[in-house]
Parts: C-alpha cells; sequence; structure tokens
C-alpha cells in the first residue's frame, strides 16, 4: 500500500498536479474534519477536470481514499462520504479497471444499509457495474466482509438491515441491466441457498428468520421472473428450500403473470 502511494504522489507530481502537497498536507494533520473535507474536494474537482491525469493511477487514487478513511471505515461521516465520493469520480472519469474497483465494492456493499450513506452506495455500484460489469458486484457478494463482523464474509453477517439492502441492490442490478446480462448461478446461489453448515454460516437470502430478507429476496427472483419466465420458476422448484417455503415463493412468482 505505501508503495502504491508512493507511486500515486509522484504520478500526481509528475502530471503536474499542483496542489497535492498541502491538499496531503491537511488531510494528515487530520485536526479539522471541515478542513479535510474542503481539501478532498479541491483533489476531487481537479480530477474531474484532468481525467486524463490519472489514467495510470486510478487503483492509488482508490488506495489513497482507503487510507485517509481507514479503509472506508472512518468514523466521521463526511470524511468517509468524501471517500466514496472520490472513487466513485475517478471510476466514473477515468475507466478505472476491476482491481480498482474491487475494494471500493466490498466497501460499498458492506456499508449499503446506512441510512445515510445507502442512496449514495447504490449509485457508487451501478456506476462500478456500468464500467466493469454487473458480475463484477454480484461476485463479491460472498465476500462482503459485514461492517460489525470484521473478517467475516457475507456468508456469516448477522445484520438484517445489510442484508435486506444487499438483496435490494442486487434486484435494482437485475432491473437496470437485465437478467441476461448477469450470471444467474453466483446470484441465485446468495439467494436461495440454504447456507447453514458445519461452518455456522447464518441463512441468508430466503432462509434467512427475518421477514424483510426474506421478501427481498423473493423480490429479486420475481425481478429475475418478468424478463426470463418459466425458467426461474424451474431453478425453484428443483431448489433445497423447504416445501412451505418453496410454495410461498411459487405464489408470490405466480402474481408476477
Amino acid at each position: 500500500l505505501l508503495k502504491s502511494i508512493f507511486s500515486f504522489v509522484v504520478t500526481v507530481s509528475w502530471e503536474g498536479y499542483p496542489d497535492f502537497a498541502s491538499v496531503n498536507k491537511v488531510v494528515s494533520a487530520n485536526e479539522k474534519w471541515q478542513d479535510t473535507v474542503e481539501a478532498l474536494g479541491r483533489f476531487e474537482k481537479y480530477i474531474q477536470d484532468n481525467p486524463s491525469s490519472f489514467a495510470r493511477s486510478q487503483e492509488a487514487v482508490v488506495q489513497y481514499a482507503m487510507l485517509f478513511s481507514k479503509d472506508f471505515k472512518a468514523a466521521n461521516m463526511n470524511i468517509l462520504k468524501a471517500a466514496f465520493s472520490i472513487a466513485r469520480t475517478v471510476i466514473a472519469s477515468c475507466n478505472a479497471g476491476p482491481r480498482a474497483c474491487q475494494p471500493v465494492i466490498l466497501a460499498a456493499l458492506a456499508k449499503i444499509h446506512d441510512k445515510k450513506l445507502g442512496s449514495e452506495l447504490f449509485a457508487l455500484l451501478s456506476v462500478i457495474a456500468e464500467k466493469i460489469g454487473p458480475d463484477a458486484v454480484v461476485a463479491q457478494v460472498p465476500f462482503l466482509v459485514s461492517s460489525t463482523q470484521l473478517n467475516e464474509g457475507m456468508a456469516k453477517s448477522r445484520v438484517p438491515a445489510q442484508q435486506k439492502a444487499v438483496l435490494q441492490y442486487l434486484r435494482q442490478l437485475v432491473e437496470e441491466f437485465g437478467a441476461t446480462s448477469l450470471s444467474l448461478k453466483p446470484l441465485l446461489a446468495y439467494v436461495m441457498s440454504p447456507l447453514v453448515d458445519s461452518h455456522r454460516r447464518s441463512p441468508q437470502g430466503l432462509k434467512n428468520t427475518h421477514v424483510d430478507v426474506k421478501n427481498s429476496a423473493t423480490a429479486v427472483l420475481c425481478a429475475l421472473y418478468r424478463q426470463l419466465g418459466d425458467t426461474v420458476r424451474e431453478m425453484v422448484s428443483s431448489s433445497e428450500l423447504g416445501d412451505l417455503l418453496k410454495k410461498a415463493v411459487l405464489e408470490s412468482l405466480d402474481k408476477e403473470k
């Protein structure tokens, strides 16, 4: 990380960003968050106005945002928003690739249920999906680190609000990009698989005991059904879901006819 940051600083200086040293000084001092946010705003504006200057350093920009926001976990909401905003700007303006986007996807999914961030993170994830494909977002869901259970993936998340928000975004992804643009196997694996085993993974999607989570999972299947028809019905019918749950899901699909 330090090597990448050093490379980023050298690149920025070489490309002629005149104010980076003063911006980084304010950010590093970490005295008043208002000053930090103002400095970061100037940095983001420079990226917007000069995207070609960052054509070779998108990943380093993301790493810098991670550095000053403590891996997108800053306690100060204003600094956290600034970090995500810089990440979105460099991804949208500088054609960032999968390596630059991956940590942003994970961080956005982990915070997607935050009421102060949710709508912004939905938009950020859609920008990423547009740049590198929606499957890149779906692929990160099993590896999602819960914001309250560090070092545990989404398969161990016990945060219903987080699970609900992730499912709501997956439904939006289906509606925005179309079911045919997505690999269904990883998507359905999260929505329908009974993730309860010897590793003590917490039930996800349809198997979750919280009604809101279960309903959000059903909504994803309904969105797929509206586009793919009986293919989705057949997948549900042949799944390992319990009989009562399977019956309830099929009834929801029937209402979409």
